[in-house]
């Protein structure tokens, strides 16, 4: 664990909490973000653990804001993504947070239970530039946008920049 101290248990509006153990994996969503021109805060945590401990602090603070958007990996030490996802779902201030999951899996019945247990949408790993412009484009609100006339055309912003 990596320690979060009590100043950072008040997550900013429009902040990103981006849950992943694995470096490639986290590193490439931050770029693909930063490519579609989200400007949201990215707030990365390394493990289940670190993000029961932040999740918990901010569900206990009626003062503090949740994360406009929660990136969750399902295998990740700890404290599993599926653990995380039961534990926020009787938690009203996670209701209005964008909860998207990514993992690798092609087993049909996880997936269900993924959006069973409150997940908004599950994305495969490796995570491609035109999912997640599809899920950027789905749920507009969620995102702070280089350029809102451009929200529409997320997908050819990316492609550009390639």
């Amino acid at each position: 664990m990596t320690g979060i101290n009590q100043a950072d248990n008040l997550i900013r509006v429009s902040e990103i909490l981006l849950v992943e153990d694995t470096d490639t994996d986290a590193k490439q969503a931050e770029a693909m973000l930063k490519r579609l021109g989200i400007k949201n805060p990215v707030r990365r945590l390394l493990d289940g653990q670190e993000a029961m401990y932040l999740l918990t602090n901010l569900a206990e603070d009626p003062s503090a804001m949740p994360p406009s958007v929660i990136f969750l990996g399902l295998r990740l030490p700890y404290v599993t993504g599926f653990e995380i996802l039961k534990w926020m779902q009787d938690k009203p201030v996670f209701q209005k947070s964008l909860k998207i999951v990514f993992g690798t899996l092609d087993d049909l019945s996880t997936i269900k239970n993924v959006y069973f247990l409150g997940a908004n949408s599950f994305l495969n790993k490796p995570i491609t530039p035109q999912e997640l412009c599809e899920v950027v484009e789905s749920f507009p609100q969620y995102w702070l946008i280089d350029d809102s006339r451009q929200r529409s055309k997320a997908s050819q912003r990316y492609n550009a920049t390639l």
